[in-house]
């Protein structure tokens, strides 16, 4: 699906740097940031949920939950390549 978006000029720069270097795309650095950012929103907004129907999160229950995403394997794409998302 083609769609025409607009970016700020710094923006821009970055992305066209960051794309140049790796021999990547754009479309597939827009994919890769959206559904990081989709992910995290999600995750927001079920932890958003929760908070509504049993109360504030504490930080233990934080400290458990990163615990568990870590230990599922759950984090950003570079740190688990241990490099950088494949923009090709």
């Amino acid at each position: 699906m083609k769609r025409s978006l607009s970016f700020r000029p710094e923006v821009w720069a970055e992305v066209a740097r960051i794309t140049g270097e790796e021999g990547g795309r754009v479309s597939a650095l827009v994919n890769t940031a959206l559904v990081y950012y989709l992910n995290v929103r999600r995750g927001l907004d079920l932890a958003e949920a929760w908070e509504a129907e049993h109360g504030v999160l504490t930080a233990e229950e934080l400290a458990e939950g990163d615990r568990l995403l870590d230990e599922a394997g759950v984090v950003p794409a570079r740190r688990a390549s241990g490099g950088r998302p494949d923009l090709r």
